[in-house]
């Protein structure tokens, strides 16, 4: 496949009839964005990876909106000269989030950082434990 447009056509119709996602196509920035609620995060990194070969974690952010969070991870490929951008929100109430680290060893240190700024723990990741974990919880533990 030589041709980006079919590539990123036949991409975008992928990701749309397996995971349901909003996928949109900027052919001049040359990019995908899709919106995904967080619970769907999980599978739809996995069949980026294994599927279509996007295994660059190029950057993880988040922004502070005012309901939530926003989440943004940036992926690129080797096979695919498109990055794709994902985006997915978090409530304030529970900024509790699942981990990416098992699909991007990379995303551990994003997370970390992200944790550090907003205290969103990422579930799964040790460095983002929560503070009554770290200091109640495991204080308790060792008494016993």
């Amino acid at each position: 496949m030589t041709n980006k447009y079919y590539e990123s056509g036949f991409l975008t119709h992928d990701i749309r009839m397996v995971t349901g996602a909003d996928v949109k196509y900027d052919s001049r920035g040359k990019h995908i964005t899709i919106e995904t609620r967080r619970d769907a995060l999980t599978f739809l990194l996995d069949f980026l990876f294994t599927k279509w070969g996007f295994n660059y974690l190029l950057l993880m952010n988040c922004i502070e909106e005012h309901e939530g969070f926003a989440i943004h991870y940036i992926l690129s490929s080797r096979k695919l000269s498109v990055p794709i951008i994902i985006k997915t929100s978090i409530p304030k109430e529970t900024p509790v989030f699942t981990t990416v680290g098992m699909i991007f060893k990379s995303a551990y240190q994003y997370e970390e950082r992200i944790y550090n700024k907003f205290s969103i723990v990422f579930e799964g990741n040790p460095r983002t434990l929560s503070y009554y974990v770290k200091n109640i919880f495991i204080e308790e533990s060792e008494n016993e």
